[in-house]
């Protein structure tokens, strides 16, 4: 009699899965940094100048992460700078 074997791909394709989802995260969470960057110069440049000195601190300082937890994926962006809010 012939015999059968059973092979499970499951972990294979899970684990490709969440590298997957970590690298679109990495690309996402890039994107959204960009685009607060942009709102910022774009803010910055609209406001009258002598307000305040434009050196690009808050632009530069903008930074993005991707959280990962076990079936989730977080992207922050932010900026540790006093004055960001």
């Amino acid at each position: 009699m012939p015999t059968v074997e059973f092979v499970s791909k499951i972990d294979d394709l899970l684990n490709a899965t969440s590298e997957k989802l970590a690298r679109a995260a990495e690309i996402i969470g890039g994107m959204m940094e960009s685009k607060a960057k942009t709102y910022i110069t774009d803010a910055v440049y609209s406001t009258p100048s002598g307000t305040y000195i434009r050196t690009g601190n808050l632009r530069n300082s903008i930074t993005h992460d991707a959280i990962e937890t076990d079936h989730d994926v977080t992207i922050a962006v932010g900026s540790a700078v006093e004055y960001a809010p």
